[in-house]
């Protein structure tokens, strides 16, 4: 167990200490997201070749259900983050205690609404889907995806969004990684020795109670002064029903897709709609994770210190967009050598298509340049007044891939994906420029049209075939050396468009140097 201060909530956070909760986050999340990459790598595999594609789009699609069902915390979550930043930024501990007690409220009544609607899924779905399984079989494999949820909502929801403002999601990441490593390692095991489909779903949902009980102890041993049971400022998490409609939309982007290519172009091109998704998901969770671990900074600054986080949230959103359309453009070059590698010997589906790969990349891509405007959406709480921009975009997305699904398959959905992107992201620009940073939103637009003509043009110079023949080691190495040439391009190429983030940089960099100069001199003193 990670040894923490007993008094971690203090005035606003010194230089050194955020740098130190920021670099815990961010090799928390680097190792958290590692491990969801090697497993999410081995796990589908071995399903493919134990199960055949039908049980892989089977299992994909009760997780994008599921996933769905997150919309039952209602907002809950990041109300209450946006609601914690300037009491924790200031240290009001009352203030705190009445937004912890008003959230372990509403997780209680979530959870016990979750458990109810896990009996009823798991009850209803066998009768809905075409399957080999029988009815008995797939219910069980609902109610063990189910538990986790269960159990989070209960017991584990009220302390997540208190840690991500303290800046100390790192302890919850950290805990996370091993149940989850411990969890995966049955799992294999599981699919290795046996051929219960039952007994490899059972193993998914044992750890989180070992991880409940592990976090609890934890937040008692560390943070004794916070009371669930204090009086709840309900108040302050009024705004969770606007939030709500935000993460409508995420689950709709994030889920309905499988949902879509399931139940009208089968359960086949499903699998291979998720082999996609599977790795650029992966790759992405493995970028945010880096690139967010700052984030609970700039909350903190947006109401202690205005003019420091503008700056400073500019110089983040360009290092960003470089990092991203980067990242990307490599993994559009490079990823279907490895596609190819990876669903060797399955021939139940066409899994390799370059034309999904242009999709994806575009995809993400688009919701990369997004981020950081959603982020400081987060952080103003601004949810209310762009409530409409979201359920615009839902509907875009809804009505865009439910029209082009029957007569382009996967990639009809991707279209609806890419339509509602390009709307949000003209809308959250427009909005947050003027209406929270007061500035224009033209620099935006061009850098994202100058970042995406450079991919465009790389991607043509260079193609998507490269390395076939080659092994994963072979084209992932590849890969890297492509990006250490490419990732500067991108960044120099963002630079000279706002060179003001250049001297931000440098002020940055003076001012570290000054302090690791002072420190030096003081140790060598002693």
């Amino acid at each position: 167990m990670i040894k923490e201060e007993q008094n971690p909530v203090g005035p606003v956070l010194t230089a050194a200490e955020s740098r130190r909760r920021v670099l815990h986050n961010m090799c928390s999340s680097l190792l958290y997201n590692l491990s969801v990459i090697l497993f999410g790598l081995l796990l589908p595999r071995l399903y493919l070749t134990s199960f055949g594609s039908e049980l892989n789009g089977l299992d994909s699609t009760i997780k994008q259900i599921f996933s769905c069902l997150t919309l039952l915390e209602a907002g809950v979550g990041l109300a209450s983050q946006q609601a914690y930043y300037l009491p924790v930024a200031v240290g009001d501990r009352k203030a705190i205690n009445g937004i912890f007690s008003a959230t372990h409220h509403y997780y209680r009544r979530t959870g016990i609404v979750y458990l109810l609607v896990t009996v009823v899924f798991a009850l209803l779905y066998p009768l809905c889907i075409n399957t080999v399984l029988s009815y008995g079989t797939v219910s069980l494999i609902v109610v063990f995806y189910g538990i986790p949820g269960i159990v989070s909502y209960l017991v584990q929801g009220k302390y997540r969004s208190f840690m991500e403002v303290e800046g100390k999601n790192y302890v919850i990441t950290y805990i996370t990684t091993a149940t989850m490593a411990a969890g995966n390692l049955l799992r294999m095991l599981a699919l290795l020795f046996t051929r219960s489909i039952l007994l490899v779903q059972m193993t998914y949902c044992v750890p989180s109670v070992f991880q409940v009980l592990v976090l609890t102890a934890y937040m008692r041993k560390n943070y004794p002064w916070l009371n669930a049971h204090d009086t709840p400022n309900l108040e302050a998490l009024a705004q969770r029903g606007s939030v709500l409609v935000h993460q409508l939309t995420s689950i709709v982007f994030n889920n309905t897709d499988t949902i879509l290519i399931s139940s009208l172009c089968g359960l086949a091109s499903a699998s291979v709609y998720t082999i996609y998704m599977l790795f650029f998901s992966n790759i992405e969770k493995l970028f945010y994770s880096i690139v967010n671990s700052i984030s609970f900074r700039l909350g903190q600054l947006f109401y202690v210190e205005p003019e420091k986080f503008k700056r400073l949230y500019r110089l983040y959103d360009a290092l960003y967009l470089s990092a991203a359309f980067a990242l990307f453009t490599t993994v559009a070059v490079f990823l279907m050598p490895i596609i190819a590698l990876y669903t060797a010997g399955v021939t139940d589906a066409e899994y390799l298509d370059t034309r999904l790969l242009v999709l994806f990349t575009a995809v993400e891509l688009l919701f990369s340049a997004k981020q950081p405007l959603g982020m400081l959406l987060n952080i103003s709480g601004r949810f209310e007044e762009t409530r409409q921009q979201a359920l615009i975009e839902m509907g875009i997305n809804l009505l865009v891939s439910v029209m082009s699904v029957l007569r382009f398959g996967i990639a009809g959905c991707l279209f609806g994906t890419l339509a509602a992107h390009l709307y949000r992201y003209t809308a959250l620009i427009l909005f947050t420029r003027t209406k929270v940073l007061g500035e224009s939103p033209v620099g935006d637009f061009v850098r994202l049209g100058v970042n995406g003509l450079l991919c465009v043009v790389l991607l043509y110079l260079l193609g998507f075939d490269r390395c076939y023949g080659g092994g994963y080691l072979m084209v992932c190495l590849k890969g890297a050396l492509f990006g250490l040439w490419v990732l500067p391009l991108f960044l120099v190429v963002n630079a000279v468009l706002d060179w003001r983030n250049v001297d931000t940089l440098r002020g940055l960099l003076h001012t570290l140097t000054i302090k690791k100069g002072a420190t030096e001199e003081k140790h060598d003193a002693e």
